[in-house]
């Protein structure tokens, strides 16, 4: 599969990665100890009732606000903690972004007995950001038996 990940700021179009997942390992999506199916885990990730990796606490990543079959969608106000000295979002916490969003996207298009992880991920800057919020935008292009693109 392929995928896409675009960046909205007030300025327009920022930034976007292209990722490639190649399923490998097991992954257990639960939630307060209960397996979920990844249709619920999505619902409840959009409604704030996920539990989420500690990563995603600590990086203030946040989670989704709607998802469909390939493609999902978030709003991220731009935190100041993460701003260089120039007052410009740090590239790497873009990319941090771009990983999480890949995976939520994948979660949209695999069955329950498939599974994921990053194999391969680019990622191109466009533009700075230094003003948000940020409309953070996933999407499925190709799906081969292997790969997510």
């Amino acid at each position: 599969m392929a995928f896409a990940f675009i960046i909205r700021s007030a300025g327009g179009f920022v930034s976007i990665a292209i990722g490639v997942l190649l399923g490998c390992l097991a992954v257990l999506l639960q939630d307060a100890g209960k397996l979920l199916d990844r249709a619920d885990r999505l619902d409840a990730l959009v409604a704030g009732n996920a539990k989420l990796p500690p990563v995603t606490d600590y990086l203030k990543m946040g989670t989704l606000t709607r998802w469909e079959p390939g493609a999902v969608l978030k709003a991220w106000p731009l935190d100041e903690v993460f701003l260089n000295p120039g007052g410009i979002l740090y590239g790497g916490y873009l990319t941090c972004l771009a990983d999480q969003m890949l995976t939520f996207s994948a979660m949209t298009v695999l069955s329950d007995a498939e599974s994921m992880r990053t194999s391969d991920l680019q990622i191109s800057y466009f533009r700075p950001v230094a003003e948000g919020p940020l409309g953070i935008e996933g999407r499925v292009v190709n799906r081969s038996r292997s790969h997510i693109h």
